[in-house]
């Protein structure tokens, strides 16, 4: 078994560390020191195509295969945590799950702009009261009309604090057995705003912003 790099997981390799040894390592100590999100970073790296490493060509993606987005990872990973953790969110929190559970129309109007970085995504699965865990869960999301109405509040959310597109989790109703039932919603900042709480004062990847969100009504 052949277990040699491809050359184009070498080329995203290479770019990657070339990308850091340029651009991130001179300014990553700065901006950990500084609480500051490194957006113009991030601009360079959807520039790179990091920010759409997985996302299919179709959908204004690159295509490439998961080893490939890994390497770039691991070499991003080296020089800043944080800046790892913007691409980490973006690709595998968000992205692959409009990719393997979006209808057809919601994958041509949600991921040509994380594709290109033109919106940051992130996912809002933890709360206060339960952590990670799905059975404790407090959020909810009544349908209205029409609309789906989220109540509740998020907890640890990477980059809550400069995302646009969101995938936030809520509790919809109950199983017959009486355990929550739980949907996943595509939450637009734009079209229904919700309130940063608390950012939270870490002992590291402080250029990651980790953030309470609120959701009323």
């Amino acid at each position: 078994m052949d277990f040699a790099l491809t050359e184009e997981q070498t080329m995203f390799q290479q770019a990657a560390a070339d990308f850091c040894k340029t651009e991130v390592e001179p300014v990553a100590i700065q901006l950990e020191a500084a609480h500051e999100f490194p957006m113009e970073l991030t601009q360079k790296m959807s520039e790179l195509g990091f920010m759409g490493l997985v996302i299919p060509e179709q959908y204004g993606g690159v295509g490439a295969d998961y080893l490939a987005y890994l390497l770039v990872e691991g070499e991003i990973a080296k020089t800043s945590i944080s800046l790892s953790m913007t691409l980490g969110a973006q690709n595998s929190l968000v992205a692959l799950p409009i990719m393997n559970f979006a209808t057809e129309e919601q994958k041509q109007q949600w991921l040509p702009p994380l594709a290109s970085g033109e919106k940051l995504g992130s996912f809002a699965l933890t709360e206060p009261g339960a952590g990670s865990d799905p059975a404790g869960m407090r959020t909810t999301a009544e349908k209205k009309g029409d609309k789906w109405v989220l109540n509740g509040t998020k907890l640890y959310i990477t980059n809550g604090a400069v995302a646009e597109y969101l995938i936030v989790w809520a509790v919809t109703g109950k199983k017959p057995d009486g355990k929550p039932l739980i949907s996943a919603f595509l939450v637009d900042k734009a079209v229904s705003p919700f309130k940063v709480g608390t950012v939270e004062d870490k002992m590291g990847v402080h250029a990651s912003p980790t953030t309470e969100l609120i959701f009323e009504d």
